[in-house]
């Protein structure tokens, strides 16, 4: 809806608007001349201008000095406020972001795995930059374009984005691996295709959906697997293969990171199933915001100190 106030609006340099002010505070031309860093002639000038949109001489001579008319003194309050208002709004746009001090709520999409993965660096990286930073994690959902739209977050998913509107950019590298519990009947057996095939599967399914690349691999090769439970988090499957004789096949740094606690033990898979990269995703709108670049850079600065220790680890 037009704004009717807005649209009224004359067709105004808004630089006349800072010279009318300080032409009123001052009562003088040469004297708002020096404040406003320009010629005597340019200020009666502008004057001269100001005189013509207001209707009102503004300023009149009276002996040697100027006085401001009864207009002139009803817009020196309603002036000054427009230049304190116009300043704090560059101020705003110019100033610097001091992520110490910053309060407020940023909001990350993400799977659980992701952040368990991240969670270490990342919170001590919060508690020592950016203390005022809530984190607000949302699970990965099928509108995840739809959400960044809508919110002023951060989406870290494998799912390349490729809507104009949309930037992302690549965070970091994973590969899949076989999961099982240790004590697992093949835990000390070579993870061949049959066995693999034969064995009963979870299935991590994030937007609810039935297969994967997997499965979409092993039907290129006539094999299929068993899916004995789906299930949304790869905390939930981690438990559900701990305690039974299921597999899974999980991201290698999801197991890097809670393999020990769950007692699991991993094999490579049997079918070259490639590497895929998770992408930072965001709407552009927030492309040159301080606090939005800031989180930017962090989750980047974590995600690569975290694949690095994970490589330094398994050399």
């Amino acid at each position: 809806m037009n704004d009717p106030q807005v649209e009224s609006l004359p067709s105004v340099d808004f630089n006349h608007l800072r010279a009318l002010h300080v032409l009123l505070e001052e009562a003088s031309v040469g004297r708002a001349a020096n404040r406003l860093g320009i010629t005597s002639p340019a200020a009666s000038n502008a004057l001269r201008k100001l005189r013509d949109l207001m209707g009102d001489p503004l300023l009149v001579r009276s002996g040697r000095a100027m006085v401001r008319t009864p207009l002139a003194e009803k817009l020196r309050a309603p002036a000054a406020a427009f230049v304190r208002a116009a300043d704090s709004l560059m101020r705003k746009r110019t100033s610097d972001f001091d992520a110490t001090t910053w309060r407020g709520t940023f909001s990350l999409l993400t799977s659980d795995y992701v952040y368990l993965m991240l969670v270490d660096r990342l919170e001590r990286c919060l508690r020592l930059r950016a203390p005022g930073v809530d984190l607000e994690i949302g699970a990965i959902r099928n509108d995840d374009t739809g959400w960044l739209r809508r919110n002023e977050g951060i989406a870290i998913t494998p799912v390349r984005v490729t809507n104009a509107d949309i930037n992302r950019v690549p965070l970091f590298r994973e590969h899949m691996v076989v999961t099982m519990r240790a004590g697992h009947p093949m835990s000390d057996q070579p993870m061949t295709l049959e066995r693999y095939c034969k064995l009963s599967h979870v299935l991590v399914s994030l937007r609810g959906q039935s297969g994967s690349m997997m499965d979409g691999l092993l039907a290129q090769t006539g094999h299929a697997r068993r899916v004995a439970r789906t299930v949304p988090t790869h905390s939930l499957a981690a438990h559900v293969v701990a305690s039974s004789d299921f597999i899974c096949t999980f991201p290698a740094s999801f197991v890097r990171t809670v393999g020990t606690q769950y007692g699991l033990v991993t094999r490579p898979l049997p079918v070259d199933l490639p590497a895929f990269d998770f992408y930072m995703s965001w709407h552009r709108r927030h492309d040159m915001s301080p606090v939005h670049s800031f989180m930017r850079q962090l989750l980047s600065e974590v995600a690569s100190d975290v694949c690095a220790s994970a490589t330094a680890a398994s050399s």
